[in-house]
């Protein structure tokens, strides 16, 4: 019978630490491509943390920003300004 205590608490704490595990991998996993052309050079606007397509009011205008490409933007973390991604 203790055997089979041990052998229950065992499976039990092997079942805890693949759910921790999965829940901190899924937690830090970087943000996949969102969509539009990869390649269109952005400004991100690191105070914001949002990124502007070229033609637009803030493209280059905005205090404290850097120029990338739009896949790297948001690898980055960085949403689309006006919420939609630059064609």
């Amino acid at each position: 019978m203790r055997k089979v205590l041990v052998l229950v608490a065992f499976l039990w704490l092997v079942l805890l630490a693949c759910a921790s595990s999965s829940l901190v991998a899924s937690s830090v996993a970087a943000p996949a491509f969102q969509g539009g052309n990869p390649n269109t050079r952005v400004w991100v606007d690191k105070a914001n943390s949002i990124y502007h397509c070229p033609g637009t009011q803030w493209y280059g205008r905005t205090r404290d920003g850097f120029y990338t490409n739009q896949s790297e933007a948001q690898r980055q973390g960085f949403r689309p300004a006006y919420g939609f991604v630059c064609k």
